[in-house]
């Protein structure tokens, strides 16, 4: 089982540095310092692209050293997986349920972003995203309402962000 989480690790991170690799033309083309040396639209693109990069590698390294550790997934031993190795709720039913709502959820919120704006749309989202992975017990009345302020006090600030100090406007 490590061997097969350590395979997809480095898949993934193969992955994030291939796309780190194409977006870094563009985003390195683009100005990161305005004329009178404030951050420029391309300050953001640019610090994403190697944070994303650096923690991809990070990340496996870290994946590498607990493979490592466990002795590689040589024994039978190694195979089983150990306490917090699994959640107790990992049904592939719920997976395979999982992803494709939350892609379907993606979709919609991609397309409502072109209709209604960056702001009510990333707000609708996230609070039907939090929601749909809410554990059922805290689906409370102070849970939603959690949901619901974090998701707008999280979306005001990345709009804040985007207009206020980068200057990029968000339709």
């Amino acid at each position: 089982m490590q061997t097969v989480r350590l395979a997809a690790g480095a898949a993934v991170t193969m992955l994030l540095l291939v796309l780190c690799a194409v977006l870094a033309g563009p985003s390195f083309g683009m100005r990161a310092l305005g004329p009178q040396g404030e951050l420029g639209s391309g300050a953001l693109p640019q610090f994403i692209v190697v944070s994303v990069a650096v923690l991809a590698v990070v990340v496996f390294i870290q994946q590498v050293i607990a493979h490592r550790r466990r002795g590689g997934g040589a024994s039978p031993a190694a195979a089983l997986p150990s306490d917090g190795d699994v959640a107790p709720d990992a049904d592939p039913r719920r997976v395979l349920t999982v992803g494709p709502a939350v892609l379907a959820m993606l979709a919609g919120y991609a397309y409502a972003w072109t209709e209604v704006g960056f702001l009510p749309a990333s707000i609708v989202f996230l609070v039907l995203l939090s929601l749909f992975l809410m554990p059922a017990p805290q689906r409370t009345g102070r849970g939603i309402a959690v949901a619901a302020a974090t998701a707008v006090l999280f979306c005001l600030g990345v709009w804040a962000l985007f207009v206020h100090v980068l200057g990029v406007p968000l339709r």
